[in-house]
């Protein structure tokens, strides 16, 4: 660094002077075996939901387990396989349970008060879920997130009244341009404004120490032998795993890191040739605060392609309408799962929705432009040739050819195929070289892997008579001089 970038950078340091690094070393004194009553924190409880909910924020939490039946089939786990739903909240995501706990918190030491704004850095959901909490207490609500980040989350951040703030993908973490280092100056420069901070903030473990850990156990009677959950500021392995480690000591917590990210454990783990990757919310290049990865006993690396494949398939073949990063959980549930016996059970944490994806891992053309989605050839989709009727009966006619002869011997192995969204003047420039044209459309197909790849499909075959035939039955019917009688029907 040059003495001019140090300089600029102390500068910069000097006017953001309460800005803290979301790295710093935890000062959390929680231990196993220390009672509730040692803590500094208030405690939440679990709440029974009113048949009336006085707003919104009555449906954070309290999401469905779901038992996950095909996947699990199809990978031969003899385990059972559950779901914690968490797109089932208010806004769609794990973290609204955070924003609650984070601004409740806030209320009650005095910190927050009417008329106060509210800046956290985000990679969207928090981002969600702060403004969605905002909107209904009324507060003003400002967000500053990567520019990777999709333009759903900035749409709905919008629509819920929040400002957002784009910030370039490639600032490094203790640059002025990055997203954190941007909301620490906009609080520095804007009166009664606050940082959560969800990075450092105690209230981020603890909404799923207190609530969702019990939920959990609740929902389970008790009995899990393995829970599974990406790490993004690591809030939820944190609380989930302390709890655990008190209540339900003998279950495996086990952390998800994208590749390219260096969360995990042993640091061999995280060896890699690039350190870009599309998954959202997930994984970082340091280590959160709030992350304790002491009680992380397992972590598995999982890539972007496995990952959007099997979010795809929860959407296709469990009909749950998750988010990219849900797949990353699963796939590495999968395959701990798969060392499980049958009367055991696996927990695997989907933290948001597809909603904020559409432009992303679900849309084909994306998939295909990231180089997630590849054309597969397999015995199924191979089209060998093609047979027509008169070719068949003048071949038997001539004696060329006997109706008990192989099919063969009379397929045409030379055709040309077009795509079903091409036009007509294509096909007809294809037909004027060539008897008759293959129609084909490609799907998506998933294999037993969890892989995804693009299928031909046959739609059918078109003749240039048929093409002949269409276009004269096109233009009867749009003469404007053609007799036109009343049909009764």
């Amino acid at each position: 660094m040059s003495s001019e970038q140090s300089t600029e950078m102390e500068e910069f340091q000097m006017q953001t002077k309460q800005w803290r690094m979301p790295d710093l070393p935890s000062r959390c004194t929680w231990s196993l075996g220390t009672p509730p009553s040692k803590s500094p924190h208030g405690q939440d409880k679990l709440k029974d939901s009113p048949e009336i909910l006085p707003n919104v924020l009555y449906k954070i939490g309290n999401t469905p387990l779901i038992r996950i039946n095909n996947i699990a089939r199809e990978y031969g786990l003899k385990c059972e396989l559950l779901a914690k739903c968490e797109f089932f909240s208010a806004s769609g995501s794990i973290k609204d349970r955070i924003a609650l706990r984070m601004i409740e918190d806030a209320e009650k030491q005095g910190i927050l008060k009417p008329g106060d704004v509210i800046i956290e850095p985000s990679s969207g959901n928090t981002g969600i879920s702060l403004g969605l909490v905002a909107a209904v207490k009324g507060y003003h609500c400002i967000i500053v997130m990567p520019e990777k980040m999709s333009l759903e989350k900035v749409d709905v951040l919008k629509a819920l009244g929040v400002e957002v703030v784009r910030t370039p993908n490639a600032a490094n973490l203790n640059s002025p341009d990055s997203h954190i280092g941007m909301a620490w100056e906009l609080q520095s420069k804007i009166p009664n404004s606050h940082v959560f901070d969800q990075y450092q903030n105690a209230g981020n473990p603890l909404a799923h120490y207190d609530i969702m850990a019990e939920e959990i156990l609740e929902q389970c009677g008790g009995q899990v032998d393995v829970l599974v959950a990406g790490a993004g500021t690591g809030g939820t392995l944190t609380g989930i795993a302390r709890k655990f480690k008190e209540k339900c000591p003998g279950c495996q917590i086990v952390g998800v890191d994208p590749k390219g990210s260096t969360m995990a454990e042993p640091e061999g783990l995280n060896l890699a040739d690039k350190t870009f990757y599309e998954m959202e919310g997930i994984g970082h290049t340091f280590i959160p605060t709030v992350l304790d990865r002491k009680v992380i006993d397992k972590w598995v690396k999982t890539n972007d392609e496995e990952s959007f494949a099997m979010a795809r398939m929860l959407i296709k073949k469990e009909g749950l309408l998750c988010g990219g990063s849900s797949g990353s959980a699963v796939c590495a549930a999968v395959r701990v799962a798969k060392e499980l016996k049958e009367g055991q059970r696996c927990v695997v944490i989907l933290p948001d929705s597809v909603r904020n994806y559409m432009s992303k891992f679900l849309s084909d053309h994306w998939m295909e432009e990231k180089g997630f989605l590849t054309a597969e050839c397999n015995q199924e989709s191979v089209i060998l040739g093609l047979v027509t009727l008169g070719n068949v009966m003048s071949s038997v006619k001539e004696d060329k050819l006997q109706l008990t002869d192989p099919v063969s011997k009379i397929i045409y192995q030379q055709y040309k195929k077009v795509n079903l969204n091409d036009s007509l003047g294509k096909i007809s420039q294809t037909l004027a070289l060539n008897h008759f044209v293959l129609i084909i459309h490609e799907q998506i197909h998933y294999n037993g892997s969890g892989e995804c790849g693009k299928k031909e499909i046959v739609h059918g075959v078109v003749t240039f008579n048929d093409l002949i035939t269409f276009i004269t039955a096109k233009e009867k019917n749009n003469d404007p001089n053609r007799k036109k009688t009343n049909h009764r029907f």
